[in-house]
């Protein structure tokens, strides 16, 4: 096995519509874009001390999976030329279902992260749908035996 010092970090990034009853197969028709994958159910995650029940809702999801990356703009350009496209048309059913969406990055790697950075492109891009946009970085340096790819996306 490698050092893990020099696996090359895995870049995972995607573009997400959810919501309490969402149906999968709605959003595609409106979109005219296919999901990687769906999740049609809804769980309870949990209940904060001081909060409400929280739950994950039915999602539509658009991804770059698990891809060995040193730049996360690579990852990001590559979902944007896929739905940009079809952005006034996710617009349109954003506007009307009022659910939910996102786009986020995770990042796996084992002490040497890729560049976390974004053109002035996919920044224009990201804010023109004017959603949330998330990064989660998991660092499994101390990890011994283990590789990115042995942990869960989800």
């Amino acid at each position: 096995m490698a050092d893990q010092s020099e696996q090359t970090p895995l870049v995972r990034t995607f573009f997400v519509i959810t919501g309490a009853g969402l149906v999968p197969s709605e959003v595609t028709q409106a979109t005219g874009l296919t999901p990687t994958r769906t999740r049609h159910d809804t769980r309870f995650v949990g209940k904060p001390p001081d909060g409400e029940a929280l739950y994950r809702y039915p999602e539509w999801i658009i991804e770059r999976g698990r891809t060995a990356s040193v730049d996360t703009d690579e990852e990001v350009h590559e979902l944007l030329e896929v739905i940009w496209p079809r952005r006034q048309e996710i617009m349109a059913f954003l506007e009307q279902s009022g659910f939910e969406a996102g786009f986020g990055t995770t990042i796996r790697h084992f002490g040497w992260q890729p560049l976390i950075s974004l053109t002035h492109e996919s920044l224009e891009k990201l804010a023109y749908f004017k959603i949330r946009y998330t990064v989660d970085i998991f660092n499994f340096a101390d990890l011994p035996e283990r590789k990115a790819s042995d942990v869960s996306n989800d």
